[in-house]
């Protein structure tokens, strides 16, 4: 059987800029992407947090969301819950979700650090709970604020500022897709590791097939 291929509309790091929303809500809808993905850093310092997630919840598109190290989570999961009668938008921090032939794995991870070994209990909870059968015909998708370590998602003027622990998950579950932030000088940019297309999604979101 032919599985069906998806757009989604990666974004990330809009600190607040509802410029750049509205540009992405009419590229989910040129694009007619499946839904959505925004891997943290939507506001600064929770500021218009409200504003910010009624006006994504407008785009009329599943939007998986992390916190970045500019949200609270759960001041983030409260604004969902007020983002609009019927709400598009889905929490996916330190969460397994099954969403159409997806598993969405998310978790902030720690952009300010080489390893997290909170995120690295999560991701050995994650590999286990995946046994299980009925996720076997499923494709991975993995969301982190933070990059993968020594790629070209986590340059910054010549150095590496990514996250080792992502590289481990990435070549242990090889999920389809990576999906990252934080780094604004590498926004956009994109690599494979291994069989896995990792991208730094970026404020102006990039549409992926997958």
């Amino acid at each position: 059987m032919i599985k069906k291929q998806y757009k989604i509309l990666l974004f990330s790091d809009l600190h607040g800029d509802f410029n750049a929303i509205r540009k992405l809500k009419k590229k989910a809808s040129s694009e007619n992407v499946d839904f959505c993905i925004c891997a943290g850093d939507l506001t600064n310092f929770s500021k218009d947090m409200d504003r910010i997630l009624r006006e994504l919840n407008s785009f009329k598109k599943t939007i998986f969301i992390i916190p970045g190290n500019h949200e609270d989570e759960t001041e983030l999961e409260k604004a969902i819950s007020r983002s609009g009668k019927e709400i598009h938008l889905i929490l996916a921090n330190n969460r397994l979700i099954e969403y159409e032939d997806f598993i969405i794995v998310g978790s902030e991870v720690n952009g300010f650090a080489r390893e997290d070994e909170t995120f690295e209990l999560f991701a050995k909870l994650v590999q286990k709970e995946l046994k299980n059968k009925k996720y076997e015909n499923k494709k991975i998708i993995l969301i982190t604020h933070a990059p993968p370590y020594n790629t070209k998602l986590d340059q910054v003027y010549g150095m590496q500022a990514g996250n080792k622990s992502i590289n481990n998950f990435i070549k242990k579950l090889n999920p389809v897709l990576a999906v990252c932030g934080h780094i604004h000088e590498s926004a956009g940019n994109k690599q494979m590791i291994g069989k896995t297309l990792c991208v730094n999604a970026g404020w102006n979101g990039t549409v992926v097939k997958v």
